[in-house]
């Protein structure tokens, strides 16, 4: 009997398979669709740039400014043509409608000039800028002071020292500047006596730092506040000495010599309404020797 054997079929080791190759012809087209398509590109992109960076089509003709009174309009022009003048790469200037973004315009100008509390820029196509400023407001005035003309009377006083001895004028200043309702020094002011606006003193001798806040908002709010109800029972108030920005007590000289001693923690118009009681009955005819009237301790009242 027969017996039928298979033959083995023996597979190399290792195979190897060719990859199609492509037809010369079909590899060089695609080569040449590649480099075409890619040279488009790089002309339209460069002529993009040359256009909205180089070209003087977009070129920044024209700045209008508005809005502004004691901030020069050419002033805020030059500074927004000196920042166009900036070179991005150290190649191009950014003084085209595209390049200098609105949002570096404000911020270069508001920093520039610290009289100035807002700014709305607007871009009109193709060559023009439009900026609308608004400045701050004056609230007060703000002046520096040498420490040893704002010596006010401590209220515990010997008994040998003498009422005469400790009056006071008013500080002599060495320069003033106008403050907005936060407290932010804004511009050089004239030193203003028996002006509505509440006059702060510092005899810190720090210098002063334009953009910078140097007496807090809520101390501004209450100054105006004791200053008009000042008014109304006829007592002039001269002056309001700053000794720390974050301090609750507040000093403030009379045109009589005198001074106040007030909490800004404590409603001010609750605080003058008990000098107001003081001077018409208790002190009245002690009033011309007076020296401070102390309201910083709750339900208590001390003068001399």
């Amino acid at each position: 009997m027969r017996l039928n054997r298979r033959k083995k079929i023996r597979y190399p080791v290792f195979a190897t398979f060719e990859k199609e190759k492509l037809p010369k012809r079909a590899r060089r087209k695609i080569s040449w669709k590649i480099w075409l398509w890619g040279g488009i590109f790089i002309l339209v992109l460069g002529g993009l740039v040359y256009l909205t960076a180089i070209s003087p089509v977009f070129k920044i003709k024209e700045i209008a400014v508005s809005g502004n009174n004691f901030v020069s309009a050419a002033e805020i022009e030059e500074a927004v043509r000196a920042l166009g003048r900036q070179k991005f790469l150290k190649i191009i200037t950014q003084d085209t409608i595209f390049a200098l973004s609105g949002k570096k315009i404000e911020n270069k100008i508001l920093t520039e000039f610290p009289a100035l509390r807002e700014i709305k820029v607007k871009k009109i196509p193709f060559d023009k800028i439009e900026i609308l400023v608004k400045e701050r407001e004056p609230a007060a005035v703000w002046c520096q002071t040498k420490p040893e003309s704002v010596l006010a009377p401590t209220p515990v006083v010997s008994a040998t020292s003498s009422a005469a001895t400790q009056k006071k004028q008013l500080p002599q200043s060495e320069q003033c500047y106008f403050v907005d309702k936060e407290g932010i020094l804004f511009r050089q002011a004239p030193e203003i006596s028996g002006t509505l606006a509440a006059t702060f003193y510092d005899s810190s001798g720090q210098a002063p730092v334009l953009g910078n806040q140097v007496v807090a908002s809520s101390t501004i709010a209450f100054a105006q506040q004791l200053k008009k109800a000042a008014r109304e029972i006829g007592l002039d108030i001269t002056a309001f000495l700053c000794e720390e920005q974050i301090s609750q007590d507040l000093s403030v000289l009379t045109s009589e010599g005198w001074w106040i001693y007030f909490d800004v923690s404590r409603p001010a118009l609750t605080q003058m309404k008990i000098v107001e009681s003081l001077l018409g009955e208790e002190i009245k005819e002690k009033r011309v020797n007076l020296q401070y009237v102390d309201l910083r301790i709750t339900n208590r009242v001390y003068y001399r």
